[in-house]
């Protein structure tokens, strides 16, 4: 299951870090700062998206996701990672 692979590691080693941090910023700015409840209700997406990808990994390490439901995902990911990478500049 190589796309399933390829996901496991993405998740794993980039996207979940990568939102990890995210989070860490988020909660140290709120904790030293009134935030808006736009900024509270993106911070809970944001926190929704970590617990959604962990599960992501979680099925993965359990054998419990179809190749070709990783390779969908893993073509989302792409395509959302992608247009992050274009946002930002």
């Amino acid at each position: 299951m190589p796309h399933c692979q390829e996901l496991y590691e993405l998740l794993r080693q980039t996207v979940l870090p990568e939102i990890e941090s995210v989070m860490t910023q988020m909660e140290t700015y709120a904790s030293q700062h009134d935030i808006s409840d736009e900024m509270a209700q993106d911070q809970a997406g944001i926190k929704a998206m970590f617990e959604n990808f962990s599960n992501i990994v979680a099925a993965i390490e359990a054998r419990e996701i179809e190749a070709a439901n990783c390779e969908s995902l893993l073509s989302e990911l792409n395509m959302m990672r992608q247009m992050g990478t274009e946002a930002e500049h």
